[in-house]
């Protein structure tokens, strides 16, 4: 699954039409029982922020992923960022051929991640420990700040050649807000039932 090049403006590796890449979440859960032990998947970028660059966001999210998941004791999925380059003969182009303005035109944001194995939803005290975790970050954060640090974000599994299961962050979005649109961070439960991921 190696990117073909690298694109020099942006400085993130391109991978080709012929890549397969993984653009939902039944998908996600489809390469889970899978062979291969890396995937490619699309992942969603956030609106864009003036003077912002595609490197700067996904340097804030990076910092917010593991942030949050140090902060609830768990693991972000390894993975490395990338640009797919959408042909005309994807099935899906018409749905993907709009650029972002942060992306060369007819290129969306992939991720190569690994594949956790055997996943099962996060417990309800893992959820309660996110949340938690999700308003520990925001309060010590100033500026910008990962916004996408829900519970469904996260999983129990295995990750490549390990034989315990714990908990990862594993749906990566780099959705990058301006810390001060959410000084109120009382909509955060971090006690009563917590939303538990249905994408599991």
């Amino acid at each position: 699954m190696a990117a073909t090049q690298t694109s020099t403006r942006f400085e993130l590796p391109v991978y080709e039409p012929e890549t397969k890449v993984v653009y939902t979440k039944p998908g996600l859960r489809e390469a889970a029982k899978g062979p291969d032990e890396t995937m490619v998947r699309r992942v969603r970028l956030g609106t864009t922020l003036s003077d912002m660059s595609l490197k700067e966001m996904l340097e804030v999210a990076d910092n917010g992923f593991t942030a949050v998941a140090s902060k609830c004791g768990a693991q972000v999925v390894p993975h490395s960022w990338g640009l797919y380059r959408v042909g005309a003969e994807d099935n899906r182009y018409d749905e993907l051929h709009d650029s972002h303005p942060l992306l060369p035109p007819d290129h969306i944001l992939v991720a190569e991640v690994d594949v956790i194995r055997s996943l099962s939803k996060a417990t309800y005290g893992q959820a309660l420990q996110i949340n938690r975790a999700r308003r520990a970050y925001e309060e010590s954060t100033e500026g910008l700040v990962w916004r996408e640090s829900q519970p469904p974000q996260f999983g129990n599994g295995l990750a490549r050649g390990g034989n315990a299961v714990r908990l990862w962050l594993i749906d990566i979005e780099p959705i990058v807000w301006p810390n001060e649109r959410f000084t109120n961070t009382s909509d955060i439960p971090t006690s009563g039932r917590p939303v538990i991921p249905l994408w599991l």
